[in-house]
């Protein structure tokens, strides 16, 4: 029986039974229910700190390919610039405006996180077993 195998069949062995579970009472459910909603809770709020970050990056990109003017080829030497100087210089700014409040909604969303899951917090997360090959 491979190791992996072993610690999962232990890692089973040592769940409650359903007797035991039947059998918890008050302070005992209320902190798995807590843990649960909390550690859930964290999941998702970390998922929408990455979503305002990820948005930062996709912003950032997208405005340094507007910037990038140069020559399409060496027998054209006019700018880059689709749509003319106007066009380019109100998406340019449009831009801007997409990048600072990514950076607002991310900044927001990262302080809301670090003041809703201090540190102090934290739950150990249970080790997950996996099954490589069996």
């Amino acid at each position: 029986m491979s190791e992996e195998i072993k610690n999962v069949e232990e890692t089973a062995v040592e769940q409650l039974s359903l007797l035991d579970k039947l059998s918890r009472r008050g302070k005992d459910v209320l902190d798995a229910r807590a843990r649960n909603a909390y550690v859930t809770a964290r999941t998702m709020a970390q998922q929408q700190v990455n979503a305002a970050y990820t948005k930062v990056l996709a912003v950032e990109a997208e405005i340094a390919s507007h910037e990038d003017v140069s020559i399409k080829n060496i027998n054209d030497l006019t700018p880059n610039m689709e749509g003319g100087p106007a066009v380019w210089v109100e998406k340019a700014l449009k831009l801007q405006k997409d990048l600072y409040y990514a950076r607002l909604s991310y900044s927001i969303a990262k302080k809301w996180f670090e003041v809703q899951f201090p540190k102090k917090d934290d739950v150990t997360l249970p080790d997950v077993q996996t099954i490589d090959a069996i």
